[in-house]
């Protein structure tokens, strides 16, 4: 099945595009939480970023109290899940708000993952 799934995207001869989800896209997933840590992927390959800190702004303004984190995690690979299980220990570890974004922050930053794509043609167009 992955092999088949390769041979079609090497073969693939249109445009690979994204779809970016709106501020209010964003909201509506915020849904009523309290606290609210968001992990799209890097600002530096989608408005995805910056689309939910657009609606971080406009629901706690509108919520106030409410707290909400984009973390711009630097990545488009697995280390989106890998955040993601940080945040969780730290909750589950009981951890405040402001201790885990510092704690999910200085992960971020020391770990990398590095991710070798075979076909680098679709990646560019």
């Amino acid at each position: 099945m992955l092999k088949k799934m390769v041979d079609e995207l090497q073969n693939y001869k249109g445009k690979s595009r994204t779809a970016c989800p709106s501020p209010a896209e964003w909201e509506n997933a915020f849904e009523d939480a309290e606290n609210i840590f968001c992990v799209p992927i890097t600002s530096g390959l989608s408005g995805s970023y910056n689309a939910a800190r657009v609606a971080k702004d406009s629901y706690e303004e509108e919520f106030p109290g409410r707290r909400v984190s984009i973390i711009d995690t630097l990545s488009a690979g697995p280390e989106l899940q890998l955040i993601i299980e940080k945040i969780k220990e730290q909750i589950t570890l009981g951890k405040t708000f402001e201790e885990i974004n510092k704690v999910v922050n200085e992960y971020k930053e020391k770990n990398w993952t590095f991710i070798h794509v075979g076909f680098h043609e679709k990646l560019s167009k």
